[in-house]
């Protein structure tokens, strides 16, 4: 499954407001090019199974954001969580390989 020029938000507070199957993509697979994209935000928690994909997308939450193991591709992916960011074995984040207007290519782990 996969989205793409998607905006979903939920008002839902409970830790696991969004519950993403297993193998589902967000964002086209286009080396972040304009367009394609796809942005989840809740002031929930994000739940994510294996074999995730985030392409030039946003997952944004209040709560806590779990990603299962095998989160595939991470490229361009902006993934935002108010409370914990955990992540399990064999995931991989990467940078696009273009200039997003912000200067640099940054990773952040914010207390």
């Amino acid at each position: 499954m996969a989205f793409e020029d998607t905006i979903m938000y939920r008002e839902d507070t409970s830790t696991n407001a969004f519950n993403v199957a297993s193998n589902v993509r967000f964002g086209a697979v286009d080396s972040c090019a304009p367009g394609g994209s796809a942005m989840f935000v809740t002031r929930g928690g994000m739940s994510v199974a294996s074999g995730f994909a985030l392409h030039g997308s946003a997952a944004v939450a209040a709560g806590p954001i779990d990603f299962a193991a095998q989160a595939g591709d991470l490229e361009g992916a902006v993934v935002i969580s108010g409370d914990e960011l955990r992540g399990t074995a064999n995931s991989r984040f990467g940078t696009c390989d273009q200039d997003l207007g912000l200067g640099v290519y940054a990773y952040h782990m914010v207390d």
